[in-house]
């Protein structure tokens, strides 16, 4: 009816969840069927004819919702949903003119959800899409229908908040107004509302989200449908990163003298002072952050090349960047829906890529993938065979003498992330990782999906910031001045000693006291491009204009642009490999030496990876919720 351009209304129907025909609102009229029959669970039929506005299912219709409205509150001015909620609208189109109903309604007791869940149950039109995500999406069981007839329920079985890292889902399935967000109640109304089109920076998925905003304040983040990345999905930690960039602000510029922290008062003092003790430096090194956008990278590139600057990625890889695929995926989210064989190479992606993890679930439990994983084993809501923790598997796998050689198919798929890459044996083991679909095969059949941290990780290898030791060697060295933008990395910060500058969007949680700290922009405020896993550009939008550009003050410092003109360039030490031709493969590296250190999961916690993450109130909440829990992953 969709594809013909005809309206059927309908509550529990969602095109990526299973059919349940609970709410009977999209009845149709089917020649010679004695009674009118749900749309949504009708198989299309040659020569089939169908009505969908005859009078006997307008009649239908009415009935329909006259039942749902039996039990339903008359509570539409203070609920959260009202103004986009799917019963409102329904009920003004479809409904009848009166009601006949004037009995006591029944009420139902509220469940605690947790942090995320705001429930009202009493709205509750039992059509159960919640209760069939979590299952069939999620893979928790937490969720489900109680008692039967007119005293049914949705709940949890036993009184416990959802831990799942993607339960804010069910607030944006539910037509009404029983599940909402709990941090947003009572907030706002949707036309006081501005929406802005942007992506989500909290992973390297680049998901497609909504910013909605109120008085130039972000107030709200759901989902924008993506088939190709994210569907119609998001994790938690993208809805509520939002509130990290609120709290704990780095506003003012401050410098360190006499154990303690002055704040600069004017911007040409800043200038003066800034570019005096950069001059006074043997050498300065330039550190990106993982999220800033490629827009930033691209211009601190340009401005270190000519003032003869270094210029390193936060990231901690091993290897050099000889073939694309070790820093990009080679296929997009679609392969796993024509694969059978997932091979899972040391990379959480519960924790690393939530939402590939849900296509993961799905496939597994429809029977059409079958994953493997090497590495420290971990919950992965589904039944995933685990081959050990070290590297040798990987090789038995390619000599073809392993017991599950037998069940790789045609169209193998391998998954890792930066666990992999930060190993000193990062090199040889994606070589071998490459090479056991070429020998099984012997054609480019490269199915890669490599799932770094950070949103733009893509990007910085694409500028060529990333090589082996860099970094590590810049924090350790003590002639040197390092300029940290954007700096995220958590354990990176507790590693820092000798004298460094600090530009960032929060105060940094560090021992040694940084000789500058300067404000940027967050990526709310500024817009900015970003590749994704998969090397998709895609624009972060900004809704405000507010604060200072990263490097703003090194770049438009007088005192700076005089020394440039002044000075002999050195040579750039950064720079792009060569690539090298996927048919060459197997000479990379003739010798190839894997140690037998086990594969450790790189991320066990899902919510608090970043600065940001952690000054997000709902975030902390729910960690702390998982760790009271006993929550099986290493925290």
């Amino acid at each position: 009816c969709d594809k013909v351009g005809l309206n059927v209304p309908r509550f529990c129907y969602h095109d990526l969840l299973g059919i349940a025909g609970n709410c009977r609102i999209c009845l149709i009229e089917v020649e010679r069927s004695p009674k009118p029959q749900v749309a949504c669970g009708l198989p299309v039929l040659n020569q089939i004819k169908i009505n969908t506005g005859t009078p006997i299912v307008k009649k239908a219709r009415e009935g329909v919702l006259e039942f749902l409205l039996l039990n339903h509150p008359l509570d539409c001015p203070i609920c959260d949903q009202g103004g986009e909620c799917d019963l409102q609208n329904q009920t003004i189109k479809y409904g009848s003119a009166r009601g006949r109903f004037f009995k006591s309604k029944r009420g139902v007791e509220d469940k605690g959800f947790g942090p995320v869940v705001k429930t009202v149950i009493t709205r509750c039109i039992h059509c159960t899409r919640c209760v069939r995500f979590a299952v069939d999406v999620a893979g928790i069981g937490d969720l489900g229908t109680l008692i039967r007839g007119s005293q049914i329920e949705i709940g949890t079985y036993t009184v416990k908040a959802l831990t799942s890292e993607v339960s804010g889902n069910i607030i944006d399935l539910c037509p009404v107004g029983a599940l909402t967000l709990k941090p947003h109640a009572f907030k706002t109304r949707p036309w006081e509302i501005k929406f802005i089109k942007s992506i989500d920076i909290t992973d390297c998925l680049g998901s497609h989200i909504i910013i909605e905003s109120k008085k130039s304040k972000p107030i709200r983040v759901v989902p924008r449908p993506c088939i190709e990345i994210n569907e119609e999905w998001l994790t938690d930690k993208a809805r509520f990163a939002y509130e990290g960039f609120l709290k704990n602000r780095l506003s003012s510029s401050y410098y360190y003298k006499n154990d303690t922290f002055h704040k600069f008062y004017s911007l040409k003092k800043i200038n003066k002072t800034l570019s005096k003790f950069m001059q006074a430096q043997i050498e300065v090194n330039i550190i990106f952050g993982r999220n800033i956008d490629y827009n930033t990278l691209n211009i601190g590139a340009i401005f270190c090349k000519q003032i003869g600057w270094d210029i390193i990625t936060e990231n901690l890889d091993k290897l050099y960047l000889t073939l694309p695929c070790f820093f990009q995926s080679t296929s997009t989210l679609n392969i796993l829906k024509k694969t059978y064989f997932c091979l899972i190479l040391g990379i959480n992606p519960r924790a690393e890529a939530s939402l590939v993890n849900l296509r993961l679930n799905k496939q597994t439990k429809l029977g059409k993938i079958k994953p493997v994983c090497i590495g420290n084993p971990c919950d992965l809501q589904y039944k995933v065979n685990n081959l050990g923790l070290q590297l040798n598997h990987l090789l038995t796998l390619t000599w073809g003498i392993h017991s599950i050689s037998r069940d790789i198919s045609k169209n193998p798929v391998i998954i890792y992330g930066d666990t992999i890459t930060r190993r000193e044996d990062a090199h040889s083991s994606l070589t071998l990782a490459f090479i056991t679909q070429i020998a099984q095969f012997k054609k480019n059949c490269l199915n890669i999906l490599r799932f770094p941290i950070g949103s733009n990780t893509i990007g910085n290898a694409f500028l060529g910031l990333s090589y082996p030791n860099s970094l590590i060697a810049s924090i350790k060295g003590n002639n040197t001045i390092n300029y940290y933008v954007g700096l995220q990395d958590l354990n990176i910060l507790k590693k820092i000693k000798n004298k460094f500058v600090f530009e960032n969007t929060h105060y940094p949680d560090i021992k040694d006291k940084p000789s500058f700290l300067l404000p940027i922009q967050t990526a709310y405020e500024k817009s900015g491009l970003h590749i994704n896993f998969e090397g998709r550009l895609q624009k972060a939008v900004s809704f405000l204009r507010f604060g200072k550009e990263p490097l703003s003050f090194t770049k438009n410092s007088e005192k700076i642009k005089e020394w440039l003109k002044s000075k002999s360039y050195r040579k750039l030490l950064f720079s792009s490999f060569s690539s090298y031709d996927i048919q060459k493969l197997s000479l990379v590296n003739k010798n190839l030496k894997c140690f037998t250190t086990p594969l450790q999961i790189l991320l066990g916690e899902i919510y608090i990876t970043d600065q940001v993450t952690s000054a997000s109130l709902t975030l902390s909440k729910i960690s702390g919720i998982i760790r009271q829990s006993h929550w099986p992953f290493k925290i």
